[in-house]
C-alpha cells in the first residue's frame, strides 16, 4: 500500500472544469485499498478555503462562456435551446476530494516538531530559504517525517510548491536536501505536478476500467499526426501545422500534443527553455545528430534520415521551429538527461523590420517600401512595423487589408490576431490625433470591435485555446504572476546572503525564460501590446530581477546569479528600458558595474554595434523620416529620445575597459556636435553619463567637446558645462582657450549669448574659472562676476563663486546674502512646497552657513540672529557647543554633507560625545557612517 500526502494547491490543482482524467484514479485506489490519504489539519483548513474560491472562479468562468454563446447566437441568428450555465463537474469533484480528505490518516505536529521548526526559521533552511512565512508549508511535510520517522514504510509527497519544497537541480521531482537533513533514514518521493505523479502511480497500480486506452492520441491532440511516419516527419508535420498561422505558440499548448507527448495518461512539460518528454523515440532522434558552434549540422546516425524526403531541410525546420519557441533543449523525462538543440540559420539581414530593430533607422525608412502590396506575410510585417514607428493610421490601413486577405484564406487564428491589434490601436490613433485633427468615427469604429464575440465567431477545434488565450489576456496575466513571484524570490535570496545566508536555486534561469516566453509570444506575433503600461510593469518587475540576482555576491554564491548581461537583455532594456527605471535598481543593488557579455552570433545587433548604429548610421534622419512618418507621430522620437538616454545609463554602468569608453566618447560627442532632434530632457543623462565615466575620458577628447558645446546653443546650460568642468577636473589639467573662445565664454556667461539671443545664468563662468589655464582670464571672471553681483545680486551665484575662491565675501555681500537668505514671513522650503508637508529647512540658508563655516565667520552675533530663531536645527548649527543637547536629533549631522560643514561638526567635542552615546545606546548604521566620516575618516580634510 502506498500512502499520499497532497498538499493543498495540489488538490486544487486535480481540479477540472470538463471531463477530470486523474481523481477517479484516486477514488479507485482509496476505493479499494491501494493507497492511504495523509492529511493533517493545516490541509483541512486551507482546502476549506480554496474549495469556496475555486467554486467561484469555476462559476464565474462557466457564466462568461455562457454569455459568450449567448452574444453569438444573437449576432448569427441562431436559435439555442435554454441553457444555464453549469459546474456540476466541479461540484462533484469537491465532494469527492471532501470524501478522500475525510478518509485520510491525520498526522498532527508536536511540540518538539513545532521547536525544530521554529529553529530552521533562523537558519533559514528549506521550505523557510526563500521566504520566512512558510511555517504552514513545514507542518504539512514534518508531520509526516516525524510519523513515518522509523517506520518501513514511506510516502509520497505532491507539492506544486516546488519553490519551497524542490531541490534547486530538479525541483520537479526531488525533495529538498535541506528538509530531509534529519530524517536520513526517510522514504520520501516528491513530485510537483499532481498529474505526473498520478500517471507515475499508474505504472504500479491497477488502472481504473475504461474503454479508452494508452494508444489514444492525447487529450488535447487537435492536430492529427501520422504515427506511421519516420519521428522527423512527424515533428515537421506537426510543427507546420502549429505555426501555419502564428509564430509562437504558448508553451502549454505547443508541448501538451502529441508528439510530445505519447497518450492522454503521458506527461510533457517545459522549464528553463528546455522541453521534457517521456517520448524516447525524439529523445534518440535528438541524439543522431550534433550541431556546431558555428550552426553546422553533423548527422552522427543515419538511419533516423533514411525514409525521409529532403531531409536537410526538414531538419532546418524543425530546429528552427522548437527553437523559435523559445525550446533550445530536450530532456529524457525519465532520466533527466539533456541535449541542446537550439539552432540559428538567421543570417545579416537588413530587411526594414530588422533595420528597425538594429537601430539603423534611416535604412528602414529608406527600404520600406520594398515589401509586397499583395503578400499577406509582408503586409503583416509592415503594418506591425509602422505601428512601431509610430504611423497608426498606415498600421490601421494595412491591417484592415490583412484581415481581408485572411479572412478569404480562412485563417481564423492569424484573422482574430489582426482584430485584435485593430482594436488596441484605436487607443493610439485617440491618444496621437486630437482637436482638429481627431479621427472620432475611426476610433469608434476600432473600439467598436467585440473581441469576445469574435472568438465565437473564428474558433474551432484547433484554435479554441489559442484565441481563448489572447482574448482573456491570460498571456499578460500568466506571466506577471511568474514573473513577479521569480523576482520576489530573487530578491529574497539577495538579501538573505548580505545576511550570510545561502540558497542553491536557478530563479533567474527560470525568470529569464518566463519572460522570454511573454515577449516572444507578444513580438513574434505581431501582437499589438508591448507599448501599453501592463507590458511596461512586467519588464520593470523582470529588470529588477535581473539587477537583484547579477548584485549577489559570487564569492558566496555564484551559481544561482545572472554573472553578465548579454546581447538579448541588453537590447530588451535599450528598447523598453527606463533610464531612472535601470539607475534606481542598479542604486539599490548596489552594484559598482555591470558585467556585460557578448552573445550575438553574427555581431550585427551586439550592444557594440547597436550604438555604433544609433550614432553613425542614421545621417539625415530627421529629413528622411518626414518622408515616411505621418504628421502626428511623435511616438518614434519619443522611442529614438529613449534609446538615447538607455545607452549611455547602460554604458555609464558597464564594466567596459579604457579603449571602449574613449572610443564611445569619441562618437557621443561627434554625435552630439550635430544632431537636430533630441531634446532638453536629454541633457540630463549626458550629466550622468559624465559623472561615472568622466575620469577615465581623455582629456583632449573632453577639451573638444566643451569647446564645441561653447558653440552650439543647445548645451548652454550651466549644469551640462559644470558636468564637463568636472571631468577636467578630474585629471588635474587646465585648458588653454583663445581670445576668441574666451569672449566667446565672457558673451554666454555676461551678455546676451549671440547665439541665443538670450541671457544665460553668469554660474557658467564659476564652473569653468577652474579649469583656465590663464591668470588674466581668471581675473577679468572675477572683475565680471563682482560687477553682475552689484548690478543684479544673485545668491546661488555668489555662494558659488565664494565656495569655489573667485570673490571674497564682503561685509556689503554679505549683509545682501544673509537679506536674500532669511525666508520671508509667507516663505516655505522648496521641500515642503513640493511635497505639502511641513519643513523648516531653506536652501539659501544652508548655503549662507556654508560659506560662513568655509571662512570661519563668527556667526554669534546679531546678523544672524533671525536665523538661530528659525528652529532648533539652526540653533544647533549658529551655536554648536552652547546648544541644549537634550533637544538634539542626530539626523542633523547627515543633512547637509559638505566639507565645511563637516569640519564644523568636527570642531565640537560635545557632538563627538553625544554621538558615541547615542551609538551605545540606540545604535544606528546611518548615524555610524556619518560619524567615522566625520570624527574618524575626516572625509572633509580631503581634497
Amino acid at each position: 500500500m502506498k500512502n499520499i500526502l497532497i498538499d493543498t494547491c495540489s488538490w486544487v490543482d486535480l481540479l477540472d472544469e470538463y471531463d477530470n482524467k486523474l481523481l477517479p484514479h484516486l477514488e479507485f485506489w482509496k476505493d479499494n485499498n491501494y493507497i492511504n490519504i495523509i492529511c493533517n489539519k493545516v490541509i483541512i483548513d486551507e482546502w476549506s478555503k480554496h474549495k469556496e474560491l475555486q467554486r467561484k472562479k469555476f462559476s464565474d468562468s462557466a457564466a462568461t462562456k455562457y454569455k459568450h454563446v449567448i452574444e453569438v447566437s444573437k449576432k448569427e441568428n441562431i436559435s439555442l435551446p435554454h441553457l444555464k450555465p453549469k459546474i456540476e463537474n466541479v461540484e462533484n469533484q469537491i465532494s469527492s476530494i471532501d470524501k478522500l480528505i475525510s478518509e485520510a490518516i491525520m498526522v498532527t505536529v508536536d511540540n518538539e516538531t513545532k521547536a525544530y521548526i521554529s529553529d530552521r526559521t533562523i537558519d533559514r533552511k528549506a521550505p523557510f530559504h526563500n521566504k520566512i512565512e512558510s511555517t504552514k508549508d513545514a507542518y504539512i511535510i514534518y508531520s509526516a517525517l516525524k510519523h513515518f520517522e522509523g517506520s518501513e514504510e514511506g510516502f509520497i509527497f505532491i507539492s506544486a510548491n516546488k519553490g519551497d519544497f524542490g531541490n534547486p537541480s530538479n525541483l520537479e521531482i526531488e525533495i529538498h536536501s535541506d528538509i530531509i537533513e534529519h530524517y536520513p533514514t526517510a522514504k520520501i518521493e516528491y513530485y510537483s505536478d499532481i498529474g505526473r505523479a498520478i500517471n507515475q502511480l499508474k505504472k504500479d497500480l491497477p488502472m481504473v476500467l475504461s474503454s479508452e486506452t494508452e494508444n489514444e492520441q492525447p487529450a488535447n491532440d487537435v492536430i492529427f499526426i501520422d504515427r506511421t511516419k519516420a519521428i522527423l516527419d512527424q515533428l515537421y508535420d506537426y510543427l507546420t501545422a502549429v505555426h501555419k498561422e502564428i509564430m509562437f505558440v504558448p508553451i502549454e499548448i505547443f508541448v501538451n500534443h502529441y508528439p510530445f507527448k505519447n497518450s492522454k495518461y503521458s506527461y510533457s512539460s517545459y522549464n528553463v527553455f528546455t522541453l521534457y518528454t517521456e517520448n524516447l523515440a525524439i529523445f534518440d532522434f535528438m541524439k543522431s545528430f550534433n550541431i556546431a558552434d558555428n550552426g553546422e549540422i553533423e548527422i552522427i546516425d543515419n538511419t533516423f534520415f533514411e525514409k525521409v524526403i529532403d531531409y536537410e531541410t526538414k531538419l532546418k525546420k524543425v530546429l528552427t521551429g522548437l527553437t523559435q519557441n523559445e525550446i533550445f533543449k530536450v530532456s529524457n523525462l525519465q532520466t533527466r538527461e539533456g541535449i541542446r538543440i537550439d539552432y540559428n540559420e538567421k543570417k545579416a539581414c537588413s530587411c526594414p523590420k530588422c533595420s528597425f530593430e538594429k537601430f539603423l533607422f534611416v535604412n528602414c525608412f529608406t527600404t520600406i517600401e520594398q515589401y509586397d502590396p499583395n503578400d499577406l506575410d509582408d503586409i503583416l510585417t509592415l503594418a506591425f512595423l509602422q505601428y512601431k514607428i509610430g504611423n497608426y493610421l498606415k498600421s490601421v490601413e494595412l491591417y484592415s487589408i490583412a484581415l481581408k486577405k485572411s479572412e478569404a484564406a480562412k485563417y481564423n487564428t492569424r484573422s482574430f490576431l489582426l482584430q485584435f491589434n485593430l482594436h488596441k490601436l484605436s487607443i493610439f490613433i485617440r491618444n496621437s490625433y486630437y482637436g482638429e485633427n481627431a479621427k472620432h468615427d475611426l476610433v469608434k469604429e476600432l473600439k467598436e470591435i467585440n473581441l469576445p464575440y469574435l472568438v465565437g465567431f473564428y474558433e474551432t477545434k484547433e484554435n479554441s485555446k489559442i484565441l481563448n488565450f489572447l482574448n482573456s489576456t491570460a498571456f499578460y496575466t500568466q506571466s506577471k504572476n511568474k514573473i513577479q513571484t521569480l523576482t520576489s524570490k530573487i530578491v529574497d535570496t539577495y538579501y538573505s546572503q548580505l545576511n550570510g545566508g545561502y540558497s542553491s536555486n536557478n530563479y533567474i534561469g527560470e525568470l529569464l525564460s518566463e519572460f522570454a516566453i511573454f515577449n516572444s509570444f507578444i513580438r513574434d506575433n505581431g501582437i499589438i501590446y508591448d507599448r501599453f503600461n501592463e507590458y511596461k510593469e512586467i519588464f520593470h518587475v523582470f529588470l529588477e530581477g535581473l539587477f537583484a540576482s547579477h548584485a549577489i555576491n559570487e564569492k558566496i554564491n555564484n551559481t544561482s546569479r545572472l554573472k553578465q548581461f548579454d546581447d538579448w537583455t541588453i537590447k530588451l532594456m535599450l528598447i523598453y528600458g527606463e533610464p531612472d527605471q535601470i539607475n534606481k535598481f542598479f542604486r539599490r543593488y548596489k552594484i559598482k558595474k555591470i558585467k556585460y557579455s557578448q552573445s550575438s552570433f553574427y555581431n550585427d545587433d551586439s550592444f557594440i554595434e547597436l550604438i555604433d548604429n544609433f550614432f553613425n548610421k542614421n545621417i539625415d534622419l530627421k529629413e528622411t523620416f518626414i518622408e515616411i512618418g505621418e504628421k502626428a507621430n511623435t511616438a518614434f522620437w519619443n522611442h529614438y529620445s529613449s534609446i538615447f538616454n538607455n545607452i549611455l545609463t547602460l554604458v555609464s554602468i558597464s564594466e567596459f575597459d579604457f579603449d571602449y569608453i574613449n572610443s564611445f566618447a569619441k562618437k557621443l560627442f561627434s554625435f552630439l556636435k550635430d544632431e537636430e532632434v533630441l531634446r532638453e530632457t536629454n541633457i540630463k543623462f549626458v550629466n550622468i553619463y559624465l559623472y561615472r565615466c568622466g575620469k577615465d575620458i581623455d582629456i583632449r577628447l573632453l577639451e573638444i567637446f566643451l569647446k564645441n558645446c561653447l558653440l552650439n546653443p543647445k548645451y548652454h546650460n550651466y549644469n551640462f558645462i559644470e558636468s564637463i568642468a568636472d571631468c577636467i577636473n578630474l585629471h588635474k589639467k587646465k585648458i588653454k582657450f583663445s581670445e576668441g573662445e574666451f569672449s566667446q565664454i565672457i558673451n554666454i556667461s555676461f551678455e546676451e549669448c549671440t547665439k541665443c539671443r538670450e541671457y544665460h545664468s553668469s554660474i557658467i563662468a564659476v564652473h569653468l574659472y577652474s579649469i583656465l589655464d590663464s591668470v588674466d582670464y581668471k581675473g577679468i571672471i572675477t572683475k565680471k562676476i563682482k560687477e553682475s553681483l552689484q548690478l543684479n545680486f544673485e545668491f546661488q551665484l555668489l555662494h558659488l563663486a565664494v565656495i569655489f575662491d573667485i570673490v571674497e565675501l564682503t561685509d556689503d555681500l554679505l549683509n545682501l546674502a544673509i537679506e536674500d537668505a532669511i525666508p520671508k514671513n509667507s516663505q516655505i522650503s522648496f521641500r515642503a512646497a513640493m511635497s505639502g508637508e511641513a519643513d523648516t529647512r531653506f536652501t539659501e540658508v544652508g548655503n549662507l552657513l556654508n560659506m560662513c563655516f568655509k571662512l570661519d565667520i563668527d556667526l554669534n552675533n546679531e546678523k544672524f540672529l533671525e536665523i538661530k530663531n528659525l528652529g532648533d536645527y539652526y540653533n544647533w548649527l549658529i551655536d554648536i557647543d552652547k546648544f541644549d543637547y537634550d533637544t538634539f536629533n542626530p539626523s542633523w549631522i547627515g543633512e547637509y554633507t559638505t566639507k565645511f560643514y563637516y569640519r564644523k561638526i568636527a570642531g565640537s567635542n560635545k557632538v563627538k560625545a553625544k554621538l558615541e552615546d547615542l551609538l551605545k545606546t540606540n545604535f544606528d548604521s546611518n548615524l555610524e557612517h556619518d560619524y567615522l566620516n566625520i570624527f574618524v575618516r575626516k572625509t572633509w580634510n580631503k581634497d
